[in-house]
């Protein structure tokens, strides 16, 4: 008996270690306490619609579990294509968008210009709110991204953020991008 409990009890050990690991790898990221009912919307400015809509179905295809909404309505406004997304997105998936349609070229010879707008509601980092709540941000991937699982945002005072898909959802404060912030 006593080897039986000395078992149970190791297990309760690892068990415990390990949940405390999983909850400190969960620091700093970025968690949305609420969500605003502004439309979302990503720009392309150098695909052909052939181009994009080839990427769209391709994302939809591989993110098919996490999405919710139904594909983006696309519309040509000028030299680009406007994506305009209802309300279910959150800025997870905005990122995955952005980021998708950036390096959407299979061939990997170019890289796409796409810029994302999404309002933020309550945002946390860190259990820390952050002063982008409540506000339109620009998603943009940085012009010498080299690692691909990341976006940038900008938002319209300036301030530039890194947000890394990598570090599960790791956000950086940074001093500059290659962006600055634009309307819609």
């Amino acid at each position: 008996m006593s080897a039986f409990f000395l078992l149970i009890l190791l297990a309760i050990a690892i068990f415990l270690i390990y949940s405390s690991r999983k909850k400190k790898s969960n620091t700093g990221i970025l968690l949305e306490k609420s969500f605003s009912n502004s439309e979302c919307i990503i720009r392309t400015y150098d695909m052909s619609r052939e181009e994009l809509e080839n990427a769209i179905e391709k994302f939809l295809t591989v993110y098919s579990e996490q999405i919710e909404e139904d594909k983006p309505k696309i519309s040509k406004e000028g030299d680009t294509f406007k994506l305009s997304f209802g309300l279910k997105n959150d800025f997870l998936m905005m990122s995955f968008w952005v980021n998708y349609l950036v390096y959407s070229d299979e061939s990997k010879e170019c890289r796409f210009t796409v810029r994302g707008w999404y309002t933020f509601g309550e945002a946390t980092n860190n259990g820390v709110v952050q002063p982008f709540s409540n506000q339109t941000v620009m998603l943009y991937v940085d012009k010498d991204d080299k690692d691909f699982d990341n976006v940038n945002f900008v938002t319209p005072d300036g301030k530039q953020y890194h947000y890394s898909f990598a570090d599960n959802g790791g956000l950086t404060a940074i001093e500059s991008g290659s962006e600055e912030y634009k309307n819609k």
